[in-house]
């Protein structure tokens, strides 16, 4: 959590030197870092978690972003929605009685998963 906090604010302080160069230089020099920075913007995915067994939606999953400590837990439907800082991250889908799922985010907005 440190660290994204960290790297969160570097990406932060480098949009803002970024706009502060644009109005008094021109050209690729100071566009190509602020560029890179805004590649991915933090997004929303939801989705639902379903068993495999009797396909209801299943309460109580753990939603972990891998190598994070953010997540959220799935509602009594099955329903859940998470804040991911980048497309490379992993979802780490986890609960009692089942078996771990992990997926990568990509360009996913909506990620339904089936435990088994």
């Amino acid at each position: 959590m440190h660290k994204t906090l960290q790297c969160f604010k570097k990406i932060h302080l480098r949009i803002r030197l970024g706009f502060l160069f644009a109005m008094f230089c021109t050209g690729p020099i100071w566009a190509a870092g602020v560029e890179s920075n805004l590649a991915f913007q933090e997004r929303i995915v939801s989705g639902k978690i379903i068993s495999a067994e009797d396909t209801q939606g299943v309460p109580g999953v753990n939603i972990i972003i891998k190598g994070t400590s953010q997540g959220t837990v799935s509602d009594s439907n099955g329903k859940y929605s998470i804040s991911v800082p980048a497309s490379e991250s992993v979802l780490v889908f986890s609960s009692i009685g089942f078996a771990t799922s992990e997926v990568v985010v990509g360009s996913q907005s909506t990620i339904d998963v089936t435990l088994a």
